[in-house]
């Protein structure tokens, strides 16, 4: 009989340097607001996002808890894709774009401080909520669905982090 191994799945810390082998960090600049009125602070022009294809679409997605377990892994060769979080926390894995190492997939804690814009080609998958569903929007190419490379792996299982469920 067989013995697999299991690779925990670790959790990084969500800064832009940490990030950077995958996607591009979208949260709060340290820099000075480009527009400070009282009313609001504006950041205008943080990053790129310019490699959706020629057709960007906004969508929503729902994301309901599920075991901490990474059973499959996707990634869309010809556009990039955002998750930007709306409610609630999750955790999501992320693997370098090309040749798929499960070895060296790492996971995010997204408890709705930043967003992410997933280069092409980066492996993912839909976040894991946790205690509650968590609701994102999603901007991506029009026909994502073609798109997307799907591949069954582990099961590996995702490091939990350290949260406090909101009520």
């Amino acid at each position: 009989m067989m013995t697999i191994a299991l690779h925990t799945i670790p959790l990084i810390e969500p800064t832009a340097e940490n990030l950077a082998p995958f996607a591009r960090w979208v949260g709060q600049p340290t820099t000075s607001p480009t527009l400070a009125r009282g009313d609001i602070d504006c950041y205008h022009n943080i990053c790129d996002a310019n490699d959706f294809n020629e057709h960007p679409v906004a969508s929503y997605l729902i994301c309901y808890p599920r075991p901490l377990l990474m059973e499959q892994i996707e990634r869309h060769r010809l556009m990039e894709e955002a998750f930007i979080p709306l409610k609630g926390d999750s955790v999501m894995v992320l693997g370098a774009p090309g040749e798929l190492d499960p070895q060296k997939l790492v996971a995010v804690y997204m408890d709705g401080s930043f967003g992410l814009i997933l280069y092409r080609d980066t492996w993912h998958f839909a976040p894991f909520a946790l205690g509650q569903p968590a609701t994102y929007m999603l901007l991506s190419g029009k026909d994502s669905g073609p798109d997307i490379e799907v591949v069954d792996l582990g099961p590996y299982p995702i490091s939990q982090p350290e949260y406090q469920e909101r009520k």
